[in-house]
């Protein structure tokens, strides 16, 4: 019994690892990590609403959960 939880808890960390590694690079990057800024303050801004983290100046999907991107006010 306790070997089965034990692998079940090792498996579930593996398994996370690996969908957090997997996300691929999109254009929202540099917006993240705050590289042009100027930008982002004159342009529109579209956030996901799930993952707030996630912006891009243009429409288009979450690159973490798939949600169309909406406009911020």
């Amino acid at each position: 019994m306790k070997k089965g939880i034990l692998y079940t808890i090792i498996y579930v960390i593996i398994f996370e690892g690996f969908i957090g590694c997997s996300s691929q690079p999109s254009a929202t990057t540099d917006v993240q990590k705050g590289a042009d800024t100027t930008t982002v303050q004159t342009a529109e801004v579209y956030i996901c609403p799930m993952d707030t983290d996630i912006r891009s100046e243009k429409p288009g999907t979450c690159s973490k959960c798939g949600m169309d991107l909406e406009k911020q006010n």
